[in-house]
């Protein structure tokens, strides 16, 4: 079904219109999606039945934007998960991020590279009013292919407190995804530091164990690691 547009009132860019966001009815490299349909069941939707996680299996990172993070969000979700006996035979993916365009074309284009819904699947954005925008489009766009996002993980782009409307949008979304988890802001990556060679302070590992805790319970489970 197509879905109506609303005027972006905060916007003003020339980008494309926010999807109204109506209440819910009760491989791995950058550039394309490459991987095979997954031995493990995505993350249930609230209210939907569980399915149980096997040894091994998937999760993909979609970025909502260009530069949204997503490569570096990737680096760290599979270093954490080769710390951990249960996720070591786990693989992180990337898609190419999607335009700023109406999210019903977006869906419908023949080269929009998704995973299938039974993979879990992290929405990643900057954690400014732009990047909360294009999170709105991003799960719009994953909803019209059948796919419910575990998380979306807000990439603060520098420090200080996130703008108002970066909260404003994401009460938008609703119950359409899952929690947003923010990743705090890490200077070193602007001294040209590499992701993996980042210390892992507490709160950056705790927003990457978070993650996975949403996207792949079991193997964050047994890693011991505080949440």
């Amino acid at each position: 079904m197509h879905q109506a547009v609303v005027q972006d009132r905060y916007g003003g860019d020339g980008g494309a219109g926010l999807p109204a966001m109506a209440p819910a009815a009760a491989g791995e490299r950058d550039g394309a999606w490459r991987g095979p349909v997954m031995l493990v069941a995505g993350p249930a939707r609230p209210g939907a039945p569980g399915a149980a996680y096997q040894a091994g299996g998937q999760i993909v990172v979609v970025p909502a934007h260009g530069g949204a993070g997503a490569s570096t969000l990737a680096e760290w979700l599979r270093r954490e998960l080769s710390s951990m006996p249960a996720g070591q035979e786990w693989r992180v993916g990337v898609t190419a991020a999607l335009p700023d365009a109406d999210p019903a074309q977006i869906a419908a284009s023949a080269r929009l590279r998704v995973p299938p819904p039974a993979i879990p699947v992290i929405i990643a954005a900057h954690g400014n009013a732009q990047g909360a925008r294009r999170a709105i489009i991003a799960v719009s766009v994953l909803e019209q292919r059948g796919t419910w996002p575990a998380a979306i993980a807000l990439v603060a782009d520098g420090a200080g407190p996130e703008p108002r409307q970066t909260t404003q949008y994401l009460d938008l979304i609703g119950d359409r995804a899952g929690p947003v988890v923010r990743v705090p802001f890490v200077p070193q990556l602007r001294t040209g530091a590499l992701p993996g060679a980042v210390r892992m302070r507490r709160g950056l590992r705790e927003a990457v164990t978070g993650l996975l805790m949403l996207a792949a319970p079991e193997p964050a489970r047994a890693g011991g690691r505080p949440w």
